[in-house]
């Protein structure tokens, strides 16, 4: 079984170190073999063990891959990232790796699908059993698919371009609805950095954010803040209106230190 974990990198937005970081932490939370793939025209400051290529071209240029929709991980599905063999786990930079990413591999092995997270409910609905909330779709954070198996997808995507960001606002919205055998990612293996270790006002203004849960294998940054906002000097104030703080988490930075990320400067 051959194995592959891919990222993408374009833009302003993540420097090096998020590669960096998370090819570390990949490498230590996932015993398969496996490479690592990270698309970017950027690839300046990447660690040696990282492989590089370009971003493949998706029919929208880079100047508008933010606009209307987040579309280069289309360039995922492009025939020359992966073989037709290999077991693609996808992540975003702003991830936390906190568990082992076996289970990931493992559910495509044994149940060929197109696996994603499923988007979280506010925090109104989520006193209630999972079944019973409503379901807002897909969340873009984390992909697992066998490449040979969603062949498909860019080309219906190079074929569709105008008609894909009209009717799609987001990959997290179009991926799923265009893959085969599309379905969600166990729910307690990923958590919301923001909905579930931030305190709600006003305990976060007394409360530090919270470690994930126990079982969690992945820790999402979606929004804001990113991981490296909680690493600044005391009293800055990171995070939205509702889900904040002002005071560097020590283990988000022990992580990113840990992992050879630098801090930011002070």
């Amino acid at each position: 079984m051959k194995v592959a974990v891919g990222c993408v990198k374009w833009g302003t937005r993540f420097g090096p170190d998020y590669v960096n970081v998370l090819y570390r932490a990949v490498r230590d939370h996932l015993r398969y073999p496996h490479r690592f793939v990270c698309l970017t025209h950027e690839p300046e400051g990447l660690d040696p063990g990282i492989e590089t290529m370009p971003v493949p071209d998706i029919g929208v240029p880079p100047s508008e891959w933010l606009k209307r929709g987040c579309w280069p991980k289309v360039a995922l599905f492009a025939p020359e990232v992966f073989a037709d063999d290999e077991i693609v786990l996808y992540l975003d930079l702003d991830l936390m790796i906190v568990g082992q990413l076996d289970p990931f591999i493992d559910l495509v092995r044994d149940r060929p699908a197109f696996y994603t997270l499923r988007e979280w409910n506010p925090p109104i609905w989520r006193v209630l059993p999972l079944a019973w909330r409503p379901d807002r779709g897909s969340q873009g954070s984390i992909y697992v698919w066998r490449a040979g198996e969603q062949r498909h997808v860019y080309d219906h995507f190079r074929a569709n371009v105008d008609y894909v960001r009209e009717n799609f606002w987001s990959d997290r919205f179009y991926l799923p609805n265009i893959a085969i055998g599309a379905t969600y990612l166990p729910y307690e293996w990923t958590a919301s950095f923001k909905n579930v270790c931030v305190r709600p006002w006003p305990l976060n203004l007394v409360l530090p954010p919270r470690r994930p849960p126990a079982g969690v294998k992945v820790l999402v940054f979606h929004g804001r803040p990113r991981p490296i906002d909680l690493m600044g000097r005391p009293g800055e104030r990171w995070g939205s209106k509702r889900r904040s703080g002002t005071e560097p988490v020590p283990w988000v930075r022990d992580y990113w230190t840990g992992y050879g990320g630098r801090l930011p400067a002070t």
